[in-house]
């Protein structure tokens, strides 16, 4: 943008053009952001998930750090659990008439 309009600052510039001033200094990766490689739990994770379908992400995170020894965040179970779109489907609360 500097070189097109020197004499404009960088702020009045992206003002105009509506543009994040954050986002001119910021480099996209081609991968489109940062992957991290599947933790060394995630077979054991699975396989809490099939003998118990219907646990969430707490009970799972449980099951890891009590039963297996695994020293694990909880955060870090439920973020793997959204990664790999395995959360179990959450009934939809009707209004009793």
């Amino acid at each position: 943008m500097r070189a097109a309009r020197p004499d404009v600052s960088e702020r009045r510039g992206c003002q105009v053009l509506g543009v994040n001033r954050a986002g001119l200094h910021r480099t996209v990766s081609p991968a489109g952001g940062r992957r991290r490689p599947d933790p060394p739990w995630l077979e054991r994770l699975r396989h809490w998930i099939q003998v118990h379908p219907t646990f969430g992400y707490r009970r799972l995170w449980v099951q890891l750090r009590f039963r297996d020894q695994i020293v694990v965040n909880r955060k870090a179970v439920y973020r793997v659990l959204k990664q790999q779109g395995w959360f179990v489907h959450q009934r939809v609360a009707t209004p009793c008439q």
